[in-house]
């Protein structure tokens, strides 16, 4: 009897380690609103080893491949700046003044992975800079842009103008606007698939998420029955884009081949916000802002792995992730 409970025991203590070996490794750097901070944290302990302080009310975040710059729009109100630093250097952050281009939001790498792009939405532009250097950045007028997502096939920006519901695709060879689609009222969230080209769009006014073919104009309906589809995420490798839906409380996997809904996930008291999927498509990282922590999410199950708990108060949003070396 000793000799099976012990085998017992120790098949559970396998199946752990094994479960354990599964879940992701690396570094999740966290932009917090409310702390006006972003958060650098170890994926496999939770521990929160740095804080950096930004600008006002940040939201959105990049981080370089190399994971040695990750890049902060400072969005609040009257806020006119980027914040910079590198997660594993303390004190290392530094501002970017963008002058009259207020209220940064929508972040992206341009194509060669160098510049940054940012809607700036007070300053009614669409700006791209090297944080590197201390060079002006180049401008184009495209309304009150909230979100920005590139398609890197193309060498094409896609905004999203939510009052003027609008959006402008932006040629990032001769950085000159080509395209300006009407689209379902309030659009915010928006993301490109990459096998496709389709430009999917969210209504905040109509509580949908609308398939764009940039080329016509012309858009169709993906998903109907939310009321702020916040996000967007393609995972190629998957046929899926991820989409938390911030009133609802939920997030919808709805698959890019027939749009259907394929999972459909309750996130009852976490408002979820930005969302993030590891390169090898088999984790997402959750924002849940009302509760100050991220869920970590199986992409096979769409369970949740374990959480990441961040201060409190902190009120986490975009995120960047860089994985443990081999």
């Amino acid at each position: 009897m000793k000799i099976v409970v012990s085998a017992i025991a120790l098949a559970a203590v396998l199946f752990g380690s094994a479960q354990a070996a599964q879940r992701p490794t690396g570094t999740l750097v966290v932009a917090l609103k409310q702390s006006d901070q972003a958060a650098v944290v170890d994926v496999a302990t939770g521990r929160v080893l740095r804080l950096f302080d930004t600008g006002d009310n940040p939201h959105e975040l990049l981080l370089s491949a190399d994971g040695k710059l990750a890049v902060v729009s400072d969005y609040g109100r009257g806020a006119d700046s980027l914040t910079v630093f590198d997660p594993a250097v303390a004190d290392s952050g530094r501002r970017i003044r963008l002058g009259k281009h207020r209220g940064p939001h929508g972040l992206a790498w341009d194509v060669d992975g160098k510049r940054v792009l940012a809607t700036t939405e007070r300053g009614g532009t669409v700006i791209a800079l090297d944080p590197l250097q201390d060079s002006p950045p180049l401008a184009v007028e495209a309304g009150q842009s909230h979100m920005v997502a590139v398609d890197y096939a193309r060498a094409v920006a896609y905004t999203t103008d939510g009052p003027g519901n609008r959006v402008y695709a932006l040629d990032l060879k001769t950085w000159k606007l080509t395209g300006e689609h009407a689209v379902p009222a309030r659009p915010e969230a928006i993301g490109v698939d990459p096998r496709s080209g389709e430009v999917w769009v969210g209504s905040n006014a109509e509580g949908t998420v609308s398939a764009l073919d940039p080329a016509t104009g012309e858009h169709e309906l993906v998903a109907t029955g939310m009321q702020w589809p916040y996000r967007i995420l393609f995972v190629p490798s998957r046929q899926l884009a991820l989409i938390p839906d911030l009133a609802q409380q939920r997030l919808l996997a709805v698959s890019t081949d027939d749009y259907s809904v394929v999972h459909d996930m309750d996130l009852a008291g976490g408002r979820p916000q930005g969302v993030l999927v590891t390169a090898d498509a088999r984790w997402a990282f959750l924002a849940l802002n009302a509760q100050d922590r991220v869920a970590v999410i199986d992409l096979e199950t769409f369970e949740i792995s374990k959480y990441l708990d961040l201060p409190k108060g902190s009120a986490p949003d975009g995120m960047g992730f860089l994985p443990a070396a081999e």
